[in-house]
């Protein structure tokens, strides 16, 4: 959406300088009077100081860019946040292992594999997942649920603009 929007501004700067539209809506004849030619079409519009058309279109050009940039920046957050939650899982995947091996060594004391039993436990009910606004968990996987959102989407705009 954003490369339609910036082609747009192209095609219409490209109209505005390849015809030279702009030195066509006056002309200075000897004498230094200004003859206005009034069969011409102007995108831009005559040169004075109330025309603000360009200045519109730089602001709209920059607008383009901001929002290029905000969403970028959101997607890359979303992208760290999961790979930070993924890692937060794998840790506890290792320490379940861990604590695992505690459980089923003999040689321990009693006591020591009695607490080592109620950490597992402790693991198995407190999942370490982290969700977002309680609806979704944030992990690897939430990042290719996301893609293959945004790809069914793109067909189905595809397929109705066609």
């Amino acid at each position: 959406m954003l490369q339609k929007r910036v082609a747009i501004i192209n095609r219409f700067l490209s109209k505005c300088t390849s015809q030279r539209l702009y030195n066509k809506t006056f002309k200075l004849d000897k004498a230094n009077t200004i003859f206005v030619i009034e069969n011409c079409v102007n995108y831009i519009g005559r040169a004075s100081a109330d025309n603000m058309k360009i200045r519109d279109l730089t602001v709209t050009y920059y607008q383009i860019g901001e929002v290029f940039v905000w969403s970028c920046s959101q997607v890359v957050a979303m992208i760290m946040l999961c790979i930070n939650c993924e890692k937060l899982l794998q840790a506890k995947e290792k320490t379940k292992f861990l604590v695992n091996k505690l459980v089923m060594d003999y040689e321990l004391p009693k006591g020591m594999r009695m607490q080592a039993k109620v950490f597992m436990e402790t693991l198995n009910i407190w999942p370490l997942r982290v969700f977002i606004y309680d609806m979704f968990s944030a992990d690897v996987l939430s990042i290719f649920k996301v893609i293959s959102l945004c790809a069914s989407y793109l067909i189905v705009v595809i397929q109705v603009t066609q």
